[in-house]
C-alpha cells in the first residue's frame, strides 16, 4: 500500500497540489483543479477495476479538500466564512475510455454567492448515485453528491459537498 501512497504524493506534486497558494488564491469566482491534468498521470491506478480507481481518485480529492477546510481559519482569518471547497466529477463522458471519472477541487472565496448560483439539488441520477455509493463504501459521513440546477444541458458535473457548509432539504 506504501507503493501507492507513493505514487498518489507523486501525482500531487506533479499537478502542483501541495502547493498551499493554490488553496486561498482569491480567485475572482471559483476555480476547478483537476486531480489529474493527463491521463498517463494515473497509470498508476492501471490495475485497479473502474470503481476502485474512483474511489481512490475520489477518497483523494477529499483529503486535499478537507485539509484545505481545516486550515482556512488560519490561512483566511475572517474570511473564512466565505471559503468554500468542495470535490466536483467530471469526465463521464470519457470515463469509458480512461476508465475512471475526473474529481476536481472546487475552490471559492465567494460561498454565498457560489451557492445560491449553483443552487445544488439532488435529482438522484445514476451518477450522483454511483458517488454516493463510493462515499459509503469509503466510510465518508457528511458528504452528499450533488447536482447543479443552474447545469441545464452541460456537461454532467457533480459535487460532493460536506454538510458543514449547509442543509440542503
Amino acid at each position: 500500500m506504501s507503493g501507492l501512497l507513493d505514487e498518489m504524493k507523486m501525482l500531487l506534486k506533479k499537478e502542483g497540489l501541495l502547493q498551499k497558494d493554490l488553496y486561498f488564491a482569491d480567485y475572482e469566482t471559483f476555480e476547478e483543479v483537476p486531480l489529474f491534468s493527463l491521463w498517463h498521470h494515473i497509470d498508476f491506478l492501471k490495475d485497479f477495476t473502474f470503481d476502485e480507481k474512483n474511489t481512490i481518485l475520489i477518497n483523494q480529492a477529499i483529503g486535499l479538500a478537507d485539509n484545505a477546510h481545516k486550515n482556512s481559519v488560519d490561512s483566511l482569518a475572517q474570511d473564512a466564512d466565505e471559503y468554500f471547497i468542495c470535490v466536483s466529477v467530471t469526465g463521464w463522458d470519457e470515463a469509458e475510455e480512461i476508465n475512471c471519472i475526473t474529481p476536481n477541487l472546487f475552490i471559492s472565496r465567494r460561498k454565498t454567492w457560489l451557492l445560491s448560483c449553483l443552487a445544488l439539488e439532488q435529482h438522484h441520477t445514476p451518477q450522483e448515485v454511483l458517488i454516493n455509493r463510493y462515499l459509503a463504501a469509503s466510510g465518508l459521513e457528511g458528504y452528499q453528491a450533488y447536482s447543479s440546477k443552474s447545469a441545464k444541458d452541460d456537461e454532467v458535473r457533480i459535487y460532493i459537498v460536506h454538510q458543514r457548509y449547509f442543509q440542503i432539504h
